[in-house]
């Protein structure tokens, strides 16, 4: 009984104590990685803006406020209001959900399917890498914000369909890096190893080469977020992007702020600047962590 009581006793002591290693974990990146871990904030913020928007943004993004138009920043506008009385500061913090949900959603989506065919093609090789990666070149043969025009221009402005023209951009690269991976990694010792004890093809691709491909892919979905949320912009300063009302940081660029630009600047320059930050944020971060979980980059 004292044995046991003992043993419970010091039992807890010996509990990792899981929530000290994480935070000293997430202390060793800041001092490793104070850029990654800058950009790491402004992705946290970005996210927290865009879930609390409602609670944050003081006015309705959609509502112009009467006696309103075009006033300079101020306290009751800390960014201005645009050429209809509306307030910027709301339209710009509700304008973070459209654009974290079409960078996400393009991002995993587009990632997603090029993993997929880099992972087919390269290991399977012969006549499905030929098919896949000619189709991979022809998407390559048309620019990326050009091929997304394109994709609008057929299926029509909405959300939907800005997510997918995006979404397509991002397969090609992805499917080729991954290809490459899958090549090199098919000549190790440990996927012959598995092959000779008579694991199946999708074990082996699954178990042992995925998880080799997931340094590049980070960095990769890390460059597309950044992309996404440029092409958003682009495709809504081009008027083939979100449709208005709904706010959007690319469509704050268009029309109204161009014809005001040398009047009330202040209508494109804080929608500039939420692109621009979020950008360097999110690039910052996705390298950091790449050095971070790259064995080959510690140390």
């Amino acid at each position: 009984m004292a044995e046991l009581t003992a043993l419970q006793v010091a039992g807890p002591a010996h509990t990792p104590a899981l929530p000290g290693r994480a935070l000293g974990g997430v202390l060793r990146f800041v001092r490793r990685k104070p850029f990654g871990a800058a950009g790491g904030a402004i992705v946290l913020a970005l996210i927290i803006v865009a879930a609390l928007a409602p609670l944050i943004a003081p006015y309705d993004p959609q509502q112009s406020i009467r006696g309103a138009r075009l006033l300079s920043p101020r306290p009751a506008h800390p960014m201005g209001t645009d050429n209809i009385g509306r307030d910027l500061f709301s339209r710009i913090v509700y304008g973070a959900r459209i654009s974290l949900y079409v960078s996400v959603a393009a991002t995993v989506l587009g990632i997603g399917t090029g993993l997929l065919f880099g992972l087919l093609s390269g290991y399977a090789g012969g006549w499905v890498d030929n098919v896949i990666q000619r189709a991979m070149e022809v998407m390559l043969a048309f620019p990326g914000l050009i091929l997304a025009l394109a994709l609008v221009a057929m299926l029509g402005a909405s959300l939907r369909n800005v997510l997918i023209a995006i979404a397509v951009g991002a397969i090609p690269n992805a499917s080729r890096v991954v290809r490459g991976v899958v090549l090199s990694a098919r000549q190790e010792d440990y996927v012959t190893a598995a092959r000779l004890l008579g694991a199946s093809g999708a074990r082996i691709v699954f178990r042992h080469i995925l998880p080799n491909t997931m340094a590049p892919v980070i960095v990769l979905a890390s460059v597309s977020f950044g992309t996404a949320i440029v092409a958003e912009g682009s495709l809504s300063f081009l008027g083939l992007g979100i449709p208005p009302p709904t706010p959007s940081w690319g469509g704050m660029l268009s029309g109204p702020s161009r014809r005001f630009m040398t009047t009330s600047p202040w209508m494109a320059v804080f929608p500039g600047l939420a692109i621009s930050i979020v950008v360097f944020g999110v690039n910052a971060f996705g390298d950091a962590l790449r050095d971070v979980l790259d064995p080959r980059m510690r140390g």
